[in-house]
């Protein structure tokens, strides 16, 4: 499947990977009480870029469907 749901600026969305041309990725620390987080930026290739804020275990999911996509 292709599809992924993603916590992003606007609420959850769903996203249809077919149609994401590149992504961004920027790791942000965590403090000793919580764990790192990851900011991405999804590039659509109508030219809109959503932004999710995510667990480093939601990254991972997202990076291996990304990869299934190639």
């Amino acid at each position: 499947m292709n599809e992924i749901t993603m916590k992003t600026t606007k609420g959850n969305t769903t996203i249809n990977l077919r149609y994401v041309s590149a992504y961004t990725v920027n790791k942000v620390k965590g403090s000793m009480l919580s764990s790192d987080r990851f900011l991405i930026d999804l590039h659509m290739n109508s030219g809109t870029i959503f932004s999710a804020e995510v667990s480093e275990a939601d990254y991972l999911i997202f990076k291996n469907k990304w990869s299934e996509k190639q």
